[in-house]
């Protein structure tokens, strides 16, 4: 359920909807890519709360939705350790270029401070995680390092 706009506060969004359709067209884009390349469910909707996450933290108008598809699937193939899905191979599913797919995809990183294993998007199990836990115990709550999609400890 999403609260009705008046004229004035509808921009660049579709007249038929209560959301953008530049919002809608990224999501839609994603749930077909993603569900074609054989991701579950729970990883489509990880990858739905990512974009959610990132379209609420910044002020920006949608230009290139395929490319920004492109990254969130490549984030979140990131995310899932999925190897098989390259920069290179993401992007030519999604028609972009790996320049926008990799600039968008740092701007994801960035804004949304990912980090490897991160519990919001991620479905994979941090392996390390009861010797995280252990480590907390030892030293106190927020003391185990976090580690970044390019493997960097934070």
């Amino acid at each position: 359920f999403f609260k009705q706009k008046t004229a004035y506060e509808i921009k660049e969004c579709d007249w038929s909807s209560d959301v953008c359709s530049s919002d809608l067209g990224v999501i839609d884009i994603l749930r077909r890519n993603l569900a074609k390349t054989g991701y579950c469910q729970e990883v489509i909707e990880a990858a739905e709360d990512l974009w959610t996450d990132y379209g609420g933290s910044v002020d920006f108008n949608i230009k290139d939705p395929q490319a920004w598809a492109a990254a969130v699937e490549y984030t979140i193939a990131r995310l899932e350790f999925r190897e098989d899905q390259t920069q290179a191979k993401v992007a030519a599913r999604y028609g972009v270029s790996e320049g926008s797919l990799s600039s968008k995809y740092r701007a994801l990183c960035r804004e949304l401070k990912l980090c490897a294993f991160d519990e919001r998007y991620s479905t994979v199990m941090n392996p390390a995680q009861s010797q995280m836990a252990e480590i907390e115990a030892l030293f106190g709550e927020g003391s185990a390092p976090k580690i970044s999609l390019d493997g960097r400890i934070k």
